[in-house]
């Protein structure tokens, strides 16, 4: 027999509160701990070894880039003197969800002990591999003291920010102000989209979010240190600035998202590494693979079959109702972060005039209702050629994919209309 949940446990949400209170202290001890170890180490005579963890794309679209932190080795490997600490760390919950929405996720600075963290890598299935930096005993005893000094002010709670501060950019600027040396990467006079591209091509929400949601900023053209916010990128401009030093593989790599990005890996690491980092019997990596801007196409092409003149001729309801429920849902998703966001990256973005959640009123196909919905999509029209004029014009945004695809989509649909109304006087 099932209990009510009160017999079965009157104690539970209260048990589950304090285990809550309970982790939260425990990680806030594990972090003060690691402090503590972080001071006495800058104070040594010759500071410890210092590595780059880059963890590579994992299955989520809040793992797809990857993640970077430093690994503090001041003693024997996964003991307690084996230190992680991490710039970027987040609750994956609801809270978080809205967050990113809003614009205000909010990420915390951490410190804590390697081998903990090293066990949550490798039940994810997320590769990782050390880099050694390069850096004069002076220079480590600089970033330590500006990483304890971050981790213990206000800045170890930030607003997250794709572009300008996460993971990667906090100890990208500490090591170019300890070394001295500006970080750059091979191709210059790029835009943040540019290097998104390689990872939303094979992960179909990032592919809709960047078509979605990236406003002209993110097409700007960006300077050598704006455009290194990605861990692998951050790889590479220390092997172009010469403070790169071994690279090896901590954990093997078994996600199966992502296999594209194979020539990206041999260009920062080495082929050899590379072949190395799936284990036997796993696909390796590969530059082949684009996922989902083949899965946007064909949501793209069953669009313009069922909106072809015979298709609609013979099913006149099919295609306008895929229209009004992809593409309307489309344009909520769309406005909802329009309106709602604080990002500046989002918020002024045109895609809310190619795609728009009034589309879903095409779903109702009432014959008196033609004309309104003529003079409708009439109106559309003009908004996507609108949208189109200005991101060429005043806002240069990457918009001629999207505004091409809706502005064809509500042409035919309009023809349709048209098509209807003249029938009867025929």
């Amino acid at each position: 027999m099932i209990e009510a949940p009160a017999a079965r446990d009157p104690w539970r949400r209260r048990r589950a509160a304090l285990s809550g209170i309970a982790a939260f202290l425990s990680v806030t001890a594990v972090n003060a701990d690691s402090l503590a170890r972080l001071a006495e180490f800058a104070a040594r005579p010759a500071p410890p070894a210092i590595e780059l963890i880059t963890a590579l794309p994992g299955a989520t679209p809040a793992s797809a880039f990857g993640h970077t932190a430093l690994r503090i080795r001041g003693g024997a490997e996964f003991g307690p003197d084996d230190l992680y600490v991490d710039f970027g760390v987040y609750r994956p919950d609801a809270a978080l969800f809205f967050g990113f929405l809003r614009g205000d996720a909010r990420f915390e600075m951490l410190a804590g002990p390697f081998g903990g963290v090293a066990t949550t890598f490798d039940a994810s299935g997320q590769g990782v591999i050390a880099t050694q930096l390069k850096l004069s005993d002076e220079q480590r005893r600089a970033l330590l003291r500006e990483t304890l000094a971050l981790l213990r002010g206000s800045e170890s709670t930030y607003a997250y920010h794709n572009f300008t501060r996460n993971c990667v950019t906090y100890p990208r600027d500490i090591i170019q102000r300890v070394s001295g040396r500006a970080l750059r990467l091979v191709e210059p006079q790029q835009s943040w989209r540019m290097r998104v591209r390689l990872y939303s091509n094979e992960n179909f929400w990032l592919r809709l979010g960047e078509i979605l949601f990236f406003d002209y900023r993110t097409d700007s053209l960006r300077t050598d240190a704006e455009l290194i916010y990605l861990p692998l990128d951050l790889v590479e401009a220390l092997k172009i600035a010469g403070l790169a030093g071994e690279s090896l593989v901590v954990i093997p790599h078994r996600v199966l998202q992502h296999r594209n990005l194979g020539e990206r890996l041999v260009d920062v690491f080495s082929r050899e590494m590379v072949a190395g980092l799936t284990p036997p019997g796993l696909p390796a990596f590969t530059s082949q693979s684009y996922g989902a801007v083949q899965l946007t196409a064909w949501f793209i092409i069953i669009a313009l079959v069922l909106l072809a003149p015979p298709i609609m001729k013979r099913w006149p309801k099919a295609g306008p109702r895929y229209y009004a429920v992809v593409f309307g849902s489309v344009g909520l998703v769309a406005w909802i972060v329009a309106l709602y966001t604080r990002f500046d990256f989002l918020s002024l973005s045109l895609t809310p005039l190619v795609f728009a959640p009034m589309d879903y009123l095409l779903w109702n196909r009432a014959p008196q209702q033609r004309r309104l919905r003529a003079y409708y999509l009439t109106a559309r029209l003009f908004s996507v050629a609108a949208a189109a004029l200005v991101s060429l014009t005043w806002l240069p945004q990457q918009l001629a994919w999207s505004a091409a695809v809706a502005f064809a989509l509500l042409a035919l649909l309009l023809w349709d209309e048209r098509r209807a109304v003249s029938v009867p006087a025929s």
